[in-house]
């Protein structure tokens, strides 16, 4: 579906590729409120692509948060129809990730590019920078957060590979242009000391290029979602029209980040069904909050108010309510008495500083 050719002089500096899920566009203009905030010294251009054909989106969300956020260099892009098609024919939620990075990167003019994961939310206004001075400074050729390894390879040889995490990877898109194809991103299953493993996104690149670098990431930097885009992709395919299981509650933190950017109507709808019990709907559809635990309350308690903090300068009365409805569904589902909840302090460890809101 997608070629390229290397990037013939490249630029100084790097790009940023933003994969949005289509289903959830109307939550752009928050991921675009906190890159405005970031420093963009060295930022050449923000690819955003839309995983859909541009006349299939209800709206025009290019128009809109262009004329919002003028001081952003934004460029889009969407899904070819024929593209589109395929996709939902496989629907797996890694095709899409795959083929979004992989047109975002053929539009990538600058030496570096960073992956900005859609449920990832920057809160450190020197992030951007920081990624790509830390790349050039260890001269990694990939350069991201410290990845789980995957069981078949953790043997503790010296000759085990580590990879980097692809949210927010740094990497050189110019020796990746110049060196693969799209093809070569994509998850790939292969035989380690004899069993079958499955590289994901861009880590048999990182196996066959090498020059991979780690780091650990702190709560002050950015708050992850991890895996939510996925779900909501599979919600929105699946032929039920709920969804439940225990690796399906980050589809929870939807309704908050939909009201960040003014659509409270879905929190408030959030809110009213758990205190009642009932399964949330969410997208047209509903998921069973059955399964959500203690600990994914807490996490996704904490991100939500670290959220808050950063846009706000205080949690808002009615996320408030919600995170109380979604920690006291959780409790007493497990028979322990509701917390004390007030908004400003998180779960476990120290939050970020409060500041004045924009």
């Amino acid at each position: 579906m997608l070629a390229w050719a290397p990037i013939t002089a490249p630029s100084e500096g790097y790009s940023l590729i933003l994969g949005v899920n289509a289903p959830l566009a109307a939550m752009l203009p928050l991921q675009l409120r906190l890159l405005d905030q970031q420093r963009r010294d060295n930022l050449c251009l923000i690819h955003i692509v839309i995983d859909t054909p541009r006349p299939m989106l209800p709206g025009d969300i290019e128009s809109r948060v262009r004329a919002q956020f003028t001081e952003l260099p934004m460029q889009f892009h969407y899904y070819s129809e024929p593209a589109w098609r395929k996709l939902r024919r496989i629907g797996w939620s890694k095709c899409y990730s795959w083929h979004s990075w992989s047109l975002g990167l053929s539009h990538v003019r600058s030496r570096y590019a960073m992956l900005h994961d859609y449920d990832a939310f920057t809160l450190h206004d020197d992030f951007l920078e920081q990624r790509y001075k830390l790349i050039r400074e260890s001269g990694a050729s990939f350069f991201g957060f410290q990845n789980r390894s995957y069981r078949e390879w953790q043997t503790n040889r010296e000759s085990d590979p580590t990879f980097a995490g692809t949210w927010e990877m740094m990497f050189d898109a110019a020796l990746v242009r110049e060196k693969l194809q799209p093809i070569d991103l994509f998850n790939r299953f292969v035989l380690r000391h004899g069993k079958l493993a499955m590289l994901d996104t861009f880590h048999d690149a990182q196996y066959r290029l090498g020059g991979v670098a780690q780091s650990q990431g702190t709560p002050y930097e950015l708050v992850h979602a991890s895996q939510m885009i996925c779900q909501v992709t599979h919600l929105c395919q699946a032929r039920s029209d709920r969804m439940r299981g225990p690796d399906n509650m980050n589809l929870l933190l939807v309704p908050y980040l939909l009201a960040a950017v003014d659509e409270d109507a879905c929190l408030s709808d959030a809110t009213a069904a758990l205190q009642a019990g009932r399964d949330v709907p969410l997208l047209g559809k509903f998921v069973n909050a059955e399964a959500v635990t203690r600990v994914r309350a807490e996490g996704l308690s904490n991100i939500i108010i670290q959220l808050e903090r950063k846009l706000h300068g205080r949690t808002r009365p009615h996320v408030l309510a919600f995170i109380r409805a979604l920690c006291d569904y959780a409790w007493q589902r497990e028979g322990a008495p509701p917390p004390a909840i007030d908004g400003q302090e998180l779960f476990h460890w120290k939050t970020v500083p409060p500041r004045e809101a924009a």
